[in-house]
Protein backbone atom coordinates (compact mmCIF):
# COMPACT_ATOMS: atom_id res chain seq x y z
CA UNK A 1 0.00 0.00 0.00
CA UNK A 2 1.18 3.46 -0.97
CA UNK A 3 1.21 6.57 0.15
CA UNK A 4 -1.74 7.56 -1.61
CA UNK A 5 -3.63 5.20 0.93
CA UNK A 6 -2.43 6.01 3.94
CA UNK A 7 -3.44 9.81 2.95
CA UNK A 8 -6.78 8.59 2.02
CA UNK A 9 -6.96 6.76 5.46
CA UNK A 10 -5.48 9.37 7.52
CA UNK A 11 -7.24 12.28 6.21
CA UNK A 12 -10.99 10.43 5.59
CA UNK A 13 -12.08 10.27 9.09
CA UNK A 14 -11.64 13.77 10.06
CA UNK A 15 -13.66 16.76 9.57
CA UNK A 16 -12.91 20.05 11.91
CA UNK A 17 -15.46 18.97 14.49
CA UNK A 18 -14.76 15.05 14.59
CA UNK A 19 -12.13 13.29 16.64
CA UNK A 20 -10.53 10.33 15.49
CA UNK A 21 -11.73 6.91 16.91
CA UNK A 22 -10.42 3.58 17.77
CA UNK A 23 -11.42 1.84 15.08
CA UNK A 24 -10.09 4.26 13.04
CA UNK A 25 -6.84 3.66 14.48
CA UNK A 26 -7.17 0.05 13.87
CA UNK A 27 -8.02 0.12 10.31
CA UNK A 28 -5.33 2.57 9.61
CA UNK A 29 -2.96 0.12 11.58
CA UNK A 30 -3.93 -2.93 9.07
CA UNK A 31 -3.63 -0.71 6.26
CA UNK A 32 -0.11 -0.38 7.00
CA UNK A 33 0.77 -3.60 8.51
CA UNK A 34 3.64 -5.41 6.46
CA UNK A 35 3.72 -2.48 3.80
CA UNK A 36 7.38 -1.71 3.17
CA UNK A 37 9.07 1.70 3.88
CA UNK A 38 7.44 3.78 1.03
CA UNK A 39 9.87 4.93 -1.25
CA UNK A 40 10.82 8.64 -1.00
CA UNK A 41 9.44 10.94 -4.10
CA UNK A 42 10.53 11.40 -7.44
CA UNK A 43 12.95 14.30 -8.38
CA UNK A 44 13.14 17.31 -5.92
CA UNK A 45 9.82 16.65 -4.06
CA UNK A 46 8.73 16.59 -0.42
CA UNK A 47 6.52 14.48 1.83
CA UNK A 48 5.29 16.60 4.79
CA UNK A 49 2.60 15.31 7.32
CA UNK A 50 0.89 17.62 9.68
CA UNK A 51 -0.54 16.72 12.78
CA UNK A 52 -3.51 18.66 14.01
CA UNK A 53 -5.93 18.29 16.58
CA UNK A 54 -9.01 17.83 14.39
CA UNK A 55 -11.30 20.87 16.65
CA UNK A 56 -9.37 23.47 15.90
CA UNK A 57 -11.12 24.66 12.95
CA UNK A 58 -9.07 27.87 12.32
CA UNK A 59 -5.55 25.73 12.49
CA UNK A 60 -6.93 23.14 9.77
CA UNK A 61 -8.63 25.77 7.14
CA UNK A 62 -5.16 27.25 7.76
CA UNK A 63 -2.84 23.50 6.88
CA UNK A 64 -5.31 22.73 3.89
CA UNK A 65 -4.14 25.78 2.60
CA UNK A 66 -0.58 25.27 2.63
CA UNK A 67 -0.98 21.79 1.64
CA UNK A 68 -2.82 22.62 -1.50
CA UNK A 69 0.05 25.65 -2.21
CA UNK A 70 2.88 23.08 -1.27
CA UNK A 71 0.65 20.55 -3.56
CA UNK A 72 0.92 22.93 -6.75
CA UNK A 73 4.78 22.70 -6.01
CA UNK A 74 5.09 19.25 -6.54
CA UNK A 75 4.76 18.36 -3.01
CA UNK A 76 3.07 15.60 -1.29
CA UNK A 77 0.71 16.45 2.06
CA UNK A 78 -1.44 14.87 4.55
CA UNK A 79 -3.41 16.68 7.28
CA UNK A 80 -4.05 14.15 10.02
CA UNK A 81 -4.79 13.19 14.31
CA UNK A 82 -1.99 11.95 16.20
CA UNK A 83 -3.38 8.58 16.39
CA UNK A 84 -0.99 8.06 13.23
CA UNK A 85 1.66 8.67 15.02
CA UNK A 86 3.55 5.51 15.93
CA UNK A 87 3.00 4.72 12.00
CA UNK A 88 5.57 7.53 10.62
CA UNK A 89 8.18 5.20 10.49
CA UNK A 90 6.62 3.81 7.99
CA UNK A 91 5.77 6.81 5.61
CA UNK A 92 9.39 7.81 4.76
CA UNK A 93 8.15 11.33 4.84
CA UNK A 94 10.56 14.43 4.41
CA UNK A 95 9.14 16.14 7.97
CA UNK A 96 5.98 15.98 10.07
CA UNK A 97 4.64 19.65 11.44
CA UNK A 98 3.08 18.85 14.60
CA UNK A 99 0.44 21.36 16.02
CA UNK A 100 -0.71 19.22 19.05
CA UNK A 101 0.55 20.57 22.50
CA UNK A 102 0.89 17.30 24.29
CA UNK A 103 2.91 15.31 21.59
CA UNK A 104 6.40 14.84 22.04
CA UNK A 105 9.07 14.94 18.75
CA UNK A 106 8.85 11.28 17.10
CA UNK A 107 12.52 9.75 17.41
CA UNK A 108 14.06 9.53 13.95
CA UNK A 109 11.38 11.87 12.04
CA UNK A 110 12.34 15.26 11.37
CA UNK A 111 9.66 17.18 13.32
CA UNK A 112 8.50 20.70 13.51
CA UNK A 113 6.53 22.55 16.31
CA UNK A 114 4.07 24.37 14.96
CA UNK A 115 3.50 26.91 17.80
CA UNK A 116 0.14 29.33 18.12
CA UNK A 117 0.49 30.58 21.76
CA UNK A 118 3.50 31.93 24.00
CA UNK A 119 3.53 29.33 26.71
CA UNK A 120 6.03 30.72 29.59
CA UNK A 121 8.45 28.37 31.20
CA UNK A 122 7.19 25.98 33.43
CA UNK A 123 3.67 25.04 32.18
CA UNK A 124 3.64 21.61 30.74
CA UNK A 125 3.02 23.22 26.94
CA UNK A 126 6.94 24.53 27.16
CA UNK A 127 8.24 21.80 28.27
CA UNK A 128 6.72 19.93 25.73
CA UNK A 129 7.31 22.70 22.74
CA UNK A 130 11.18 22.61 24.31
CA UNK A 131 11.63 19.14 23.63
CA UNK A 132 11.87 20.14 19.37
CA UNK A 133 14.46 21.30 17.94
CA UNK A 134 12.60 23.00 14.84
CA UNK A 135 9.86 25.31 16.00
CA UNK A 136 7.32 27.31 13.50
CA UNK A 137 5.51 30.02 14.95
CA UNK A 138 3.35 33.05 14.39
CA UNK A 139 4.29 36.94 15.24
CA UNK A 140 5.44 36.22 18.72
CA UNK A 141 8.74 35.50 20.05
CA UNK A 142 10.61 32.56 20.83
CA UNK A 143 13.60 33.84 22.77
CA UNK A 144 12.78 32.35 26.13
CA UNK A 145 12.78 28.97 24.10
CA UNK A 146 15.53 29.63 22.43
CA UNK A 147 17.40 30.35 25.76
CA UNK A 148 16.27 27.21 27.32
CA UNK A 149 17.27 25.11 24.41
CA UNK A 150 20.95 27.41 25.07
CA UNK A 151 21.14 26.47 28.60
CA UNK A 152 20.36 22.61 27.76
CA UNK A 153 23.17 22.45 25.10
CA UNK A 154 20.62 22.36 22.11
CA UNK A 155 20.49 25.13 19.04
CA UNK A 156 16.97 25.78 18.18
CA UNK A 157 15.96 26.43 14.50
CA UNK A 158 12.65 28.59 13.89
CA UNK A 159 10.92 29.98 11.15
CA UNK A 160 7.93 32.87 11.88
CA UNK A 161 5.11 31.71 9.53
CA UNK A 162 1.98 34.10 9.24
CA UNK A 163 -1.32 32.83 9.21
CA UNK A 164 -2.02 34.21 5.81
CA UNK A 165 -4.47 33.43 2.99
CA UNK A 166 -3.62 33.07 -0.90
CA UNK A 167 -3.46 35.81 -3.03
CA UNK A 168 -6.93 37.42 -3.98
CA UNK A 169 -7.91 40.06 -6.79
CA UNK A 170 -8.99 43.56 -5.54
CA UNK A 171 -13.13 42.94 -5.35
CA UNK A 172 -14.84 46.96 -4.88
CA UNK A 173 -18.67 45.68 -4.38
CA UNK A 174 -20.22 47.66 -1.79
CA UNK A 175 -19.52 47.79 2.13
CA UNK A 176 -23.31 47.63 3.95
CA UNK A 177 -22.74 45.12 6.06
CA UNK A 178 -19.87 44.32 9.29
CA UNK A 179 -18.51 40.49 9.06
CA UNK A 180 -17.16 38.85 12.55
CA UNK A 181 -16.30 35.72 13.18
CA UNK A 182 -14.87 34.61 16.43
CA UNK A 183 -15.50 32.92 19.75
CA UNK A 184 -16.07 33.91 23.72
CA UNK A 185 -13.02 32.70 25.78
CA UNK A 186 -14.03 32.39 29.00
CA UNK A 187 -10.56 32.57 30.66
CA UNK A 188 -9.95 35.28 28.15
CA UNK A 189 -9.85 38.90 30.38
CA UNK A 190 -10.76 41.09 27.19
CA UNK A 191 -13.18 38.57 25.48
CA UNK A 192 -14.84 37.77 28.82
CA UNK A 193 -15.70 41.08 30.44
CA UNK A 194 -15.60 43.68 27.20
CA UNK A 195 -16.46 41.37 24.29
CA UNK A 196 -19.66 39.59 25.28
CA UNK A 197 -21.55 42.88 25.85
CA UNK A 198 -20.38 44.03 22.90
CA UNK A 199 -22.04 41.29 20.82
CA UNK A 200 -25.06 42.38 22.40
CA UNK A 201 -25.30 46.13 21.48
CA UNK A 202 -24.10 45.14 17.72
CA UNK A 203 -26.24 42.56 17.59
CA UNK A 204 -29.26 44.99 17.47
CA UNK A 205 -27.74 47.53 14.99
CA UNK A 206 -29.01 45.68 11.70
CA UNK A 207 -25.64 45.93 10.06
CA UNK A 208 -23.91 43.04 12.44
CA UNK A 209 -23.36 39.15 10.88
CA UNK A 210 -21.71 37.31 13.58
CA UNK A 211 -20.60 33.40 12.71
CA UNK A 212 -18.51 30.67 14.56
CA UNK A 213 -19.67 28.63 17.70
CA UNK A 214 -23.40 28.74 17.79
CA UNK A 215 -22.51 28.12 22.08
CA UNK A 216 -20.39 31.34 22.42
CA UNK A 217 -21.03 33.94 19.42
CA UNK A 218 -24.67 32.10 19.02
CA UNK A 219 -25.80 32.91 22.14
CA UNK A 220 -24.41 36.33 22.49
CA UNK A 221 -25.65 37.54 19.43
CA UNK A 222 -28.79 35.38 18.44
CA UNK A 223 -30.34 38.25 15.74
CA UNK A 224 -27.35 38.40 13.58
CA UNK A 225 -26.02 34.92 14.21
CA UNK A 226 -25.32 32.85 11.09
CA UNK A 227 -23.80 29.55 12.33
CA UNK A 228 -20.56 28.25 12.32
CA UNK A 229 -18.78 28.24 8.54
CA UNK A 230 -16.31 25.96 7.69
CA UNK A 231 -15.62 25.92 3.99
CA UNK A 232 -12.91 28.18 4.08
CA UNK A 233 -14.22 29.84 0.54
CA UNK A 234 -17.77 30.37 1.43
CA UNK A 235 -16.54 32.13 4.73
CA UNK A 236 -14.25 34.69 2.70
CA UNK A 237 -17.67 34.74 -0.16
CA UNK A 238 -19.47 36.02 3.23
CA UNK A 239 -17.02 38.23 4.07
CA UNK A 240 -16.72 39.90 0.71
CA UNK A 241 -20.45 40.23 0.35
CA UNK A 242 -20.38 42.22 4.01
CA UNK A 243 -17.73 44.75 2.77
CA UNK A 244 -16.73 45.48 6.40
CA UNK A 245 -14.81 43.25 8.56
CA UNK A 246 -14.29 43.67 12.65
CA UNK A 247 -11.19 42.16 13.65
CA UNK A 248 -10.59 41.29 17.63
CA UNK A 249 -8.16 39.86 19.06
CA UNK A 250 -7.29 37.98 22.63
CA UNK A 251 -6.07 40.22 25.43
CA UNK A 252 -3.25 37.49 25.35
CA UNK A 253 -2.46 38.16 21.74
CA UNK A 254 -2.01 41.93 21.93
CA UNK A 255 0.01 41.24 24.62
CA UNK A 256 2.29 38.80 23.12
CA UNK A 257 1.92 40.26 19.64
CA UNK A 258 0.25 36.63 18.37
CA UNK A 259 -1.58 37.87 15.48
CA UNK A 260 -4.16 35.85 14.13
CA UNK A 261 -5.18 34.80 10.26
CA UNK A 262 -8.52 37.00 10.29
CA UNK A 263 -6.72 40.45 9.81
CA UNK A 264 -5.32 38.58 6.32
CA UNK A 265 -8.54 37.16 5.86
CA UNK A 266 -10.27 40.46 5.57
CA UNK A 267 -7.86 41.81 3.53
CA UNK A 268 -8.15 39.36 1.22
CA UNK A 269 -11.45 39.56 0.75
CA UNK A 270 -11.22 43.22 -0.49
CA UNK A 271 -13.37 44.33 3.33
CA UNK A 272 -12.63 47.74 5.06
CA UNK A 273 -10.95 47.23 8.05
CA UNK A 274 -12.31 47.90 11.59
CA UNK A 275 -9.56 46.58 14.56
CA UNK A 276 -8.37 46.90 17.96
CA UNK A 277 -4.82 48.19 17.98
CA UNK A 278 -3.09 45.44 17.81
CA UNK A 279 0.62 45.97 17.07
CA UNK A 280 1.49 44.70 14.10
CA UNK A 281 -2.29 45.74 12.58
CA UNK A 282 -1.01 49.28 13.29
CA UNK A 283 2.70 49.05 12.39
CA UNK A 284 1.49 47.15 8.76
CA UNK A 285 -1.44 48.29 7.77
CA UNK A 286 -1.48 52.23 9.37
CA UNK A 287 -3.96 54.63 8.05
CA UNK A 288 -5.44 51.79 5.70
CA UNK A 289 -7.80 50.65 8.45
CA UNK A 290 -9.87 52.31 11.31
CA UNK A 291 -9.30 51.29 14.71
CA UNK A 292 -10.90 50.97 17.92
CA UNK A 293 -9.45 51.59 21.59
CA UNK A 294 -9.65 47.90 23.36
CA UNK A 295 -9.08 49.43 26.87
CA UNK A 296 -12.06 51.26 27.31
CA UNK A 297 -16.01 50.21 28.09
CA UNK A 298 -18.36 47.97 25.77
CA UNK A 299 -20.26 50.96 25.29
CA UNK A 300 -17.76 53.19 24.22
CA UNK A 301 -15.78 50.04 22.10
CA UNK A 302 -19.64 50.23 20.69
CA UNK A 303 -19.89 53.56 19.73
CA UNK A 304 -16.24 54.05 17.92
CA UNK A 305 -17.30 50.72 15.60
CA UNK A 306 -20.57 52.78 14.86
CA UNK A 307 -18.94 55.91 14.35
CA UNK A 308 -16.84 54.09 11.66
CA UNK A 309 -19.55 52.26 10.39
CA UNK A 310 -21.23 55.28 9.85
CA UNK A 311 -18.76 57.33 8.38
CA UNK A 312 -18.20 54.00 5.72
CA UNK A 313 -22.07 54.43 4.73
CA UNK A 314 -21.89 57.76 4.41
CA UNK A 315 -18.60 57.73 1.68
CA UNK A 316 -18.80 54.44 0.08
CA UNK A 317 -15.98 56.00 -2.58
CA UNK A 318 -13.74 56.48 0.21
CA UNK A 319 -14.08 53.22 2.12
CA UNK A 320 -13.35 51.48 -1.24
CA UNK A 321 -10.26 53.01 -1.82
CA UNK A 322 -9.86 52.39 1.82
CA UNK A 323 -10.10 49.10 1.35
CA UNK A 324 -7.89 49.08 -2.17
CA UNK A 325 -4.84 50.51 -0.15
CA UNK A 326 -5.14 47.49 2.79
CA UNK A 327 -5.37 45.50 -0.07
CA UNK A 328 -2.45 46.35 -1.68
CA UNK A 329 -0.30 45.82 1.06
CA UNK A 330 -1.37 42.38 1.71
CA UNK A 331 -0.79 41.65 -1.94
CA UNK A 332 2.82 43.04 -1.73
CA UNK A 333 4.06 41.73 1.81
CA UNK A 334 1.35 38.95 3.37
CA UNK A 335 0.18 36.55 0.50
CA UNK A 336 0.31 32.81 1.76
CA UNK A 337 2.67 31.79 -1.10
CA UNK A 338 4.99 33.91 -0.10
CA UNK A 339 4.87 32.15 3.43
CA UNK A 340 4.72 28.79 1.84
CA UNK A 341 7.89 29.38 0.23
CA UNK A 342 9.71 29.99 3.07
CA UNK A 343 8.73 26.96 4.76
CA UNK A 344 9.50 24.53 1.93
CA UNK A 345 12.97 26.51 2.17
CA UNK A 346 13.20 25.75 5.79
CA UNK A 347 11.74 22.13 5.89
CA UNK A 348 14.43 21.65 3.00
CA UNK A 349 16.85 23.22 5.98
CA UNK A 350 15.91 20.91 8.45
CA UNK A 351 15.73 17.48 6.04
CA UNK A 352 19.48 18.27 5.00
CA UNK A 353 20.90 18.99 8.62
CA UNK A 354 19.02 15.72 9.50
CA UNK A 355 20.83 13.72 6.69
CA UNK A 356 23.53 14.94 7.83
CA UNK A 357 24.07 14.35 11.52
CA UNK A 358 22.28 10.64 10.64
CA UNK A 359 23.85 8.28 12.81
CA UNK A 360 25.29 5.49 10.53
CA UNK A 361 24.10 2.33 11.52
CA UNK A 362 24.66 -0.94 9.24
CA UNK A 363 21.00 -2.49 11.39
CA UNK A 364 18.80 -0.32 8.80
CA UNK A 365 17.75 -3.91 7.37
CA UNK A 366 18.13 -5.61 10.14
CA UNK A 367 14.23 -6.52 10.47
CA UNK A 368 13.99 -8.86 7.64
CA UNK A 369 14.91 -11.99 9.32
CA UNK A 370 15.06 -13.39 12.81
CA UNK A 371 15.91 -16.53 13.59
CA UNK A 372 15.79 -17.76 17.54
CA UNK A 373 18.22 -20.48 18.19
CA UNK A 374 19.00 -20.09 21.88
CA UNK A 375 17.52 -18.72 25.23
CA UNK A 376 18.89 -15.42 27.13
CA UNK A 377 17.75 -12.63 28.94
CA UNK A 378 17.98 -9.25 27.06
CA UNK A 379 17.94 -5.39 28.22
CA UNK A 380 16.07 -3.35 25.94
CA UNK A 381 18.83 -0.83 26.90
CA UNK A 382 21.42 -2.77 25.70
CA UNK A 383 19.65 -3.96 22.50
CA UNK A 384 21.33 -1.23 20.31
CA UNK A 385 25.00 -2.68 20.84
CA UNK A 386 23.81 -6.36 21.30
CA UNK A 387 22.45 -6.57 17.58
CA UNK A 388 25.40 -4.84 16.14
CA UNK A 389 27.14 -7.74 16.98
CA UNK A 390 24.98 -10.35 15.69
CA UNK A 391 24.72 -8.97 12.05
CA UNK A 392 25.44 -11.24 8.98
CA UNK A 393 27.06 -10.72 5.93
CA UNK A 394 23.91 -9.69 4.65
CA UNK A 395 23.17 -6.67 6.87
CA UNK A 396 20.37 -9.71 8.75
CA UNK A 397 20.06 -10.21 12.04
CA UNK A 398 20.46 -14.03 13.80
CA UNK A 399 19.54 -13.59 17.14
CA UNK A 400 19.91 -17.02 19.33
CA UNK A 401 16.80 -18.17 21.24
CA UNK A 402 14.65 -15.19 22.16
CA UNK A 403 11.94 -16.31 24.50
CA UNK A 404 8.62 -15.02 23.47
CA UNK A 405 7.77 -13.17 26.25
CA UNK A 406 10.54 -10.99 25.10
CA UNK A 407 9.63 -10.27 21.32
CA UNK A 408 7.24 -7.65 22.61
CA UNK A 409 9.89 -5.69 24.33
CA UNK A 410 12.54 -6.41 21.83
CA UNK A 411 10.15 -5.02 18.88
CA UNK A 412 8.77 -2.32 21.18
CA UNK A 413 12.69 -0.91 21.27
CA UNK A 414 13.55 -1.14 17.43
CA UNK A 415 10.13 0.95 17.27
CA UNK A 416 11.61 3.50 19.10
CA UNK A 417 14.86 3.07 17.65
CA UNK A 418 16.03 5.83 15.72
CA UNK A 419 18.49 3.59 13.61
CA UNK A 420 15.17 2.55 11.93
Amino acid sequence: LGWRHFRQAATAPFSPSRTSSPEFFEKLCRCMEGSKMLPKIDGDGLRVVIVSPPGFIGERALFLRIMELLGRRGHECCLCGKDVMPLLKKINQTAVIIAYHDVEPPRGVPSLRFLLHKWHSGSAQFRTASHFENIIHGTMDVDELKNHGARNGKRLRSMPLLLSVKATEFHGGPKRKVFFSGACHGGDSLRGKHHVPLYALLDSTGYFESYGPKETIGKFAPKSYGGCIEDQEKFLELMKAAGVALVLHQAESLRNGTISSRIFEAVAASCVIISDRHPFVVRHFGDSALYIDHDVSPEEMFRQIDDHVQWILANPNEAIELARRSHDIFSKKFPLENEVCRLENFIREIARYAASHAVPCPMRRALKHISLQSSFALSKFKLHEYLGRYLDKNGDIVIPKVRANMLFEISSCLWSCPCF
